[in-house]
């Protein structure tokens, strides 16, 4: 106020620490002395406040966004969703995506070698025929059964646009094997040119997987 002088910083600093020492429970009714200044006079010892919170904010989002690296070994490709969403394709190497809860890397093994068995010798039903068992053009009943190994070539491909990549690559084969065979005479499937439908059988396969864009690669029959 304008009649009065400056205020005592000695008794401001007893009543804050008073009151700091009562909401803590401790010293109740004893003030705290004011720092005294050190001996032959100067500045008295400052009181050096650490931000606390800014720091660990800080290392908690250091690591939060380290959280997003990944490695990807030859071989493999990784799938990157941003929300569930297709986003892009990382090859081999040292990969980055934003961290949990907005991207997410899924890891494919796009070379290695896979089969499938098409066939069995189990009998179908009433008619004691197998499920592999399929009409020439010569109308005469032969068992075909057979093995279709695969790998991928589009990993995004394979995750996105199958529900079931096996079942898929079996009912190509199974398409592709009985269109073959019921254009050729029996004798040409038991002896004369089996290399040939093996060779037709792949291609209709792959173009049929390919046509539903499976990401699937037919490597034989």
């Amino acid at each position: 106020r304008p009649n009065q002088g400056p205020p005592d910083l000695d008794e401001l600093w007893r009543d804050f620490n008073q009151k700091l020492g009562q909401f803590f429970g401790g010293n109740k009714g004893k003030p705290t002395q004011a720092p005294r200044p050190p001996e032959g006079g100067g500045e008295p010892p400052k009181i050096i406040v650490i931000p606390v919170i800014p720091i660990v904010l800080g290392a908690a989002a250091v690591l939060w966004l380290a959280s997003g690296t990944f490695m990807v070994q030859e071989g493999q490709q990784a799938v990157v969703t941003r929300l569930g969403k297709l986003h892009h394709t990382v090859g081999p190497g040292v990969g980055w995506r934003y961290p949990w809860p907005m991207e997410r890397a899924e890891i494919v093994d796009v070379t290695q070698q896979r089969s499938i068995e098409i066939g069995t010798s189990t009998p179908m039903g009433t008619t004691g025929l197998l499920d592999s068992s399929m009409l020439t053009r010569d109308e005469n009943i032969v068992d075909v059964p057979l093995t279709v190994q695969y790998n991928l070539k589009n990993a995004a491909s394979f995750l996105f646009n199958n529900v079931n990549a096996e079942a898929a690559v079996a009912k190509a084969a199974e398409s592709a094997v009985r269109e073959v065979v019921g254009r050729v005479e029996m004798d040409t499937v038991l002896n004369k040119d089996r290399e040939a439908i093996q060779r037709d059988v792949m291609r209709s396969t792959q173009a049929q997987l390919d046509r539903y864009q499976a990401g699937v690669l037919v490597r034989n029959v």
